[in-house]
């Protein structure tokens, strides 16, 4: 597996994460979902994206040396609310593609995952 250098910054309660997938990353996603290719799964994205964007604030947290953890239930209340569905929805595959972009070769990857913004 090829890991792509990227980054995504994020601002949490007025600080910046600089977001990034890495080994310890997909471990984490892997360790919580049980297999990487709930990630492709669109019915998947609300929770995958909790997951996975719990797993890069906590490895950017580790990074910068701050104390703070985060798990994949608290990481919600950073999402829009559930009220707006489609932002919502629009936030997940946003963190879900950043993940599959980091981890896949685009030219390698064919079409874009079902749901994504780019197969709709």
């Amino acid at each position: 597996m090829d890991i792509r250098n990227l980054i995504m910054p994020k601002t949490i309660d007025g600080k910046v994460y600089p977001l990034t997938v890495n080994y310890n990353v997909i471990a984490d996603i892997q360790a919580e979902l049980g297999d990487l290719r709930e990630l492709l799964k669109p019915s998947n994205y609300l929770k995958v994206a909790a997951v996975a964007l719990a797993a890069m604030l906590n490895e950017a947290a580790y990074q910068m040396k701050r104390p703070e953890r985060f798990d994949s239930r608290s990481v919600a209340q950073y999402f829009p609310p559930i009220t707006d569905m489609a932002a919502a929805t629009t936030e997940a595959v946003e963190i879900v593609k950043f993940v599959l972009d980091a981890m896949i070769d685009p030219e390698e990857a064919g079409d874009a995952p079902e749901g994504s913004a780019e197969k709709n």
